[in-house]
């Protein structure tokens, strides 16, 4: 049986304020295909994310910028794209204040990440991410997909996930 994800996006808040936590983080886990003009990417990595996000996983921009908390609480329509994608739909042309569909959705896009090869099993450069409240508003995503947590060093480690265990408790099964 496939397990029912049951986080939500009040649980980030609440992991937000366990001692010994830095930063936690929603992220939606979607895929869908990307096109520019005549040019379309199969398979793409789509991401909803927060304005942290970047901290998080440790993120560099080769061009533009990141996503602001404002266009995260706005819900804008704003992209930003790994390398591999950027060259199979610009090539060496600007991505910049383009136009985009991902998953038959309109957006800009407005930076573009530096190489990373994979990690989590993902390849990192052939993703787009945006506001996952786009996601939520525009894709009927209810939950994110993980909470991603960053701990203020590597000793509380321990300490912090049995706190944020108990957190989720209140609302969770142990299973």
């Amino acid at each position: 049986s496939v397990p029912v994800n049951k986080l939500t996006f009040g649980m980030v808040n609440e992991i937000k304020i366990i001692a010994g936590v830095k930063d936690a983080s929603t992220h939606i886990e979607l895929s869908g295909s990307a096109t520019y003009a005549d040019k379309e990417v199969k398979g793409v990595n789509v991401n909803g994310v927060d304005a942290n996000f970047p901290a998080m996983y440790n993120i560099n921009l080769i061009a533009g910028r990141f996503i602001t908390k404002g266009e995260v609480s706005g819900g804008k329509m704003v992209v930003i794209i790994g390398p591999s994608l950027k060259d199979k739909l610009f090539g060496t042309s600007s991505a910049l204040g383009k136009e985009i569909k991902i998953k038959d959705k309109r957006f800009t896009v407005i930076g573009v990440t530096e190489a990373k090869g994979s990690s989590f099993g993902q390849d990192m450069d052939k993703s787009a991410y945006f506001p996952y409240t786009v996601a939520k508003q525009r894709f009927q995503i209810d939950r994110p997909t993980y909470i991603l947590v960053k701990t203020v060093d590597t000793t509380v480690l321990r300490k912090v996930q049995r706190d944020i265990e108990k957190a989720l408790l209140k609302h969770l099964t142990k299973d």
